[in-house]
């Protein structure tokens, strides 16, 4: 296939990112052969003093070698789940929270204090609700996780999935967004916020949606059409 150029403008630069389709071998995914699809992403600034190469099909094909179309042992899931937990409600924020720890002290915001004190409760439980909702949807309709490493054993389009494609990327920003605000400032919120917001889009648009179009095919490809990535669609 033909290179696509494709132009971003990043804090005032301009990078020239191609992007490289190329069928890979076959692999079995629930007892029919695909294609993998290879994305390579080759970043080039225009004073050519730095090269950044991105290959993003060696992530998705080790996450679908996790796939073998039976789910995964108790034991496992529920060792994703806690580590799941720990990186999510813990370390995550953690190192969010130190990084809008800075941030804080350097802009010096004053905020509203009835704002710092109604944002934490309600934002922390909704996070959570969110979370917990989702993660128990995939275990009891999917037999899987949200950890890769145990994913469910077939598309999931019920429960929050009917109203948003991630919403435990959505959970988890408005955990953040409380969390932060409650252990140091509502700037600190914002911080965490906006970085569980790019961390989150990332994955999802560069790793696991290619890995689903690849396991559920056209079902997926219809329901990401029908379904808003993250705003819940209230019908």
């Amino acid at each position: 296939m033909e290179k696509t150029p494709i132009t971003y403008i990043l804090v005032g630069y301009r990078y020239y990112c191609f992007k490289n389709y190329d069928l890979i071998d076959k692999i079995a995914v629930n007892g029919r052969a695909v294609y993998g699809l290879r994305i390579t992403v080759r970043i080039i600034p225009p004073d050519g003093r730095r090269d950044f190469m991105i290959n993003t099909d060696s992530i998705v094909n080790y996450i679908l070698r996790f796939n073998s179309g039976r789910p995964s042992p108790l034991k496992k899931r529920v060792v994703s789940l806690i580590i799941g937990a720990t990186v999510f409600l813990i370390i995550f924020p953690g190192i969010f929270i130190f990084i809008g720890f800075f941030a804080d002290r350097y802009l010096n915001l004053i905020w509203n204090p009835f704002l710092t004190k109604i944002i934490p409760i309600f934002c922390i439980p909704i996070g959570l609700f969110f979370l917990i909702w989702t993660t128990l949807t995939q275990w009891l309709l999917g037999n899987g996780t949200p950890a890769p490493n145990a994913p469910t054993q077939k598309l999931i389009v019920k429960g929050p999935y009917k109203y948003c494609r991630n919403p435990i990327q959505l959970g988890a920003i408005i955990y953040y967004l409380g969390i932060g605000t409650y252990f140091v400032s509502l700037t600190d919120g914002i911080v965490c916020f906006i970085l569980g917001f790019i961390v989150g889009t990332t994955y999802h648009k560069v790793i696991e949606e290619k890995e689903l179009e690849l396991r559920f095919g056209a079902e997926y490809i219809e329901y990401k059409r029908r379904t808003p990535f993250l705003l819940p669609k209230i019908k």
